[in-house]
């Protein structure tokens, strides 16, 4: 019930009159669905509606963006404060990297999505990983090919590292 309850102000009392009601709860339900926690998602609502309007992607893709970036860096706590903050800062990141290149938000999104999985193995950050996929924008490697030549540079990295190790241990 506490939940709901503070749900129901989140959408009530957004300052985003000019996004309809509906709209605020489709958002809701989708950072629900991608496993957000619901004080979580109601602490971010207004963040993620700007996010939206500022990204040019309608509130449900901006939702789906950061949740998937969210959870491919595995940044989900549990604890409310935390995880409110983590998604501030997939947003404030993202949006500021878009606003820098000539990328935008959602091929930003989908290069970390993509090269997750070898950043998480070599204790990559998301930043770091969005400043190596900025390079690969600029050059016009872009989203999710951007990405996946991103994974394979940084799996090659990591086998470089090991045959290095190996080799000074022989």
């Amino acid at each position: 019930q506490v939940q709901k309850d503070s749900l129901r102000k989140a959408v009530v009392t957004s300052t985003f009159n000019n996004v309809p009601i509906l709209e605020r709860v489709q958002v809701l339900e989708e950072l629900a669905k991608d496993g957000v926690d619901a004080d979580v998602a109601a602490r971010s609502l207004d963040r993620t509606l700007q996010f939206a309007s500022a990204s040019g992607l309608s509130a449900r893709d901006a939702v789906a963006k950061v949740s998937e970036v969210m959870n491919a860096y595995r940044l989900e706590t549990g604890d409310a404060a935390k995880d409110t903050a983590a998604l501030n800062q997939i947003m404030d990141t993202l949006q500021n990297a878009a606003n820098q290149t000539s990328s935008d938000v959602e091929e930003l999104a989908e290069q970390l999505i993509r090269a997750a999985p070898q950043a998480n193995v070599l204790g990559e950050s998301l930043r770091d990983t969005l400043r190596a996929g900025i390079g690969l924008s600029e050059i016009g490697i872009k989203g999710d090919t951007a990405g996946n030549e991103l994974g394979i540079a940084l799996r090659d990295l990591a086998q470089k590292a090991i045959q290095n190790r190996q080799a000074f241990e022989d």
